[in-house]
């Protein structure tokens, strides 16, 4: 699994997060096998045995500080302004913006409720209702 890790960073050139998704998606390969029947012993992509690399220091560190967020909204197009503020404000990743319906906005409560998402897990991105408050 090293030399796996070591050829994806090296020869393929992909980012360490890439090569720890990778790394995920054999260890479920070989635990599907395993319970199939067709594999036994250790998983040999198991991170007990080669530890995934830490993706914390990968995490996204900068934002759009509050002018720049006023200077984007003023050089969008009209239609795009509510789309921008959404993401802005919310988090939401663009194909889960492209999704929303009017059924799925709560203006009561200021959610929006996300049925589906990256990882296949419906839900809305504020951690409760009351997280705003409309004057």
């Amino acid at each position: 699994m090293r030399q796996f890790r070591y050829y994806l960073r090296t020869q393929k050139s992909l980012h360490p997060v890439s090569v720890n998704h990778a790394q995920k998606v054999l260890r479920r390969m070989f635990n599907w096998l395993r319970e199939a029947g067709h594999f036994t012993g250790d998983n040999p992509a198991s991170g007990a045995n080669v530890k995934l690399e830490n993706e914390r220091k990968y995490w996204r560190k900068e934002f759009l500080e509050q002018e720049q967020l006023g200077r984007l909204l003023e050089v969008a197009a009209s239609s795009l302004k509510p789309i921008v503020l959404t993401a802005a404000f919310t988090g939401m990743r663009l194909g889960e913006l492209k999704r929303v319906k009017k059924k799925d906005v709560n203006l009561d409560s200021c959610t929006i409720f996300i049925p589906e998402s990256k990882n296949d897990e419906p839900g809305s991105p504020f951690p409760s209702p009351t997280a705003f408050s409309r004057s």
